[in-house]
């Protein structure tokens, strides 16, 4: 039986915003907001135990205050994620056209090529 089956309890999952530490930087106020995900699992038996957790912050907005008290929350992209995502998508559609291509030339290939009752060696 695999340890996660003998779990003492389900996968624990964390997901919240975490805002830091004040930066003040002349009138203005600067926070930082992160989001923090994790999973955790243990389990184990009476002569093992075990567990993992599976942790991730990820940085999404930098809240300001202004002197007058006035805030915003200024939000940040992951432009690497944004990249790699469109490599990816770029590369299975070119996996999908060229295996489309290779799927209709075998098969006009194969209308053309012809019957082994109805071709016969030439004589040497």
């Amino acid at each position: 039986m695999p340890l996660l089956a003998r779990a003492h309890s389900p996968v624990k999952t964390i997901d919240d915003e975490l805002i830091g530490e004040p930066l003040y930087s002349g009138p203005r106020t600067i926070q930082p907001i992160a989001r923090i995900t994790a999973r955790i699992v243990e389990g184990g038996n009476r002569r093992f135990h075990g567990g993992g957790v599976l942790l991730r912050i990820i940085p999404v907005a930098v809240l300001v205050c202004e002197s007058d008290g006035t805030q915003y929350r200024i939000s940040i992209g992951d432009k690497t994620r944004t990249t790699l995502r469109s490599i990816l998508i770029a590369a299975v559609t070119v996996a999908a056209v060229c295996w489309v291509i290779m799927l209709i030339r075998n098969r006009t290939s194969r209308s053309t090529e012809p019957n082994s009752d109805e071709y016969t060696t030439p004589d040497i």
